[in-house]
């Protein structure tokens, strides 16, 4: 739905890195108009695991030399389209493609390599002004979608953004997000940001919490004539189920033209 408040051609990228060598790298672009109040834009999403030295992904032999490791990618493709009902409301969907390549370990429990497709899922959207100062949104993500026997988990989030202009614009935004999947740790989420705006400069601080895990964040962004760098550092990430994570880097660059 926020595809239909931007009026220009935007190029994005955002890349992160996280525990057992677990890669993120997304590419999206804001195609621009399609009628007078549509916006198309596409994207790509890539996933993957591997070559880490981190057990339980690599594979050594009696004397510990290694032989090799588990490697697994997936990457989505979508297709995105916000509408403009009015000034105060827009509409969205998108749609993807999601691919899902696994390279087994010779010799070991998981020997086969794989690969499957399937359905990214549907993902539906409304986004409002309430006031001057007051924006929400709601959102459903990947209904219907599923790779193989599997299931993509569907998920719920709504969340409002207060402006405070007699403070530089400053911003406050609250989220809440529910995951419809049986995992053993909560897959309900409360996050929280606030920006501070010192022209050209944008400072952050932001926190997500769940009944098993509290992160951390604090980070900015500059803009730079058409080009928009933003930074995020994750210094707290606290759970129950740890998988041994450290601090963690985020960052993104957008191209507008």
């Amino acid at each position: 739905a926020g595809l239909a408040g931007m009026d220009d051609t935007t190029v994005l990228f955002y890349t992160r890195e996280s525990s057992y060598d677990l890669r993120e790298h997304y590419l999206g672009a804001v195609l621009g108009y399609v009628g007078e109040k549509g916006t198309l834009g596409v994207s790509w999403r890539s996933v993957s695991a591997g070559d880490s030295d981190d057990a339980p992904f690599i594979g050594a032999d009696a004397a510990g030399n290694i032989t090799g490791a588990l490697a697994w990618r997936e990457n989505a493709i979508e297709v995105g389209y916000g509408h403009e009902i009015d000034e105060n409301l827009s509409i969205g969907g998108s749609l993807g493609l999601v691919f899902s390549k696994f390279d087994g370990l010779d010799d070991g429990a998981f020997a086969d390599d794989a690969s499957e497709s399937g359905f990214r899922g549907l993902t539906l959207g409304v986004k409002g002004i309430a006031s001057e100062v007051v924006q929400y949104g709601v959102a459903l993500r990947s209904l219907g979608g599923g790779i193989g026997d599997a299931v993509i988990a569907p998920a719920l989030s709504a969340g409002v953004a207060i402006a405070f202009p007699q403070y530089d614009n400053a911003l406050l935004a609250i989220d809440f997000e529910k995951q419809f999947v049986d995992l053993a740790e909560s897959t309900t989420q409360i996050r929280m940001g606030t920006e501070y705006h010192l022209d050209p400069i944008a400072l952050r601080l932001g926190t997500s919490q769940s009944s098993d895990r509290s992160r951390m964040f604090a980070g900015f962004g500059v803009n730079y004539d058409a080009l928009q760098i933003d930074y995020a550092f994750q210094f707290v990430n606290r759970s129950a189920r740890s998988l041994g994570d450290t601090p963690r880097h985020f960052v993104s660059l957008a191209y507008v033209y």
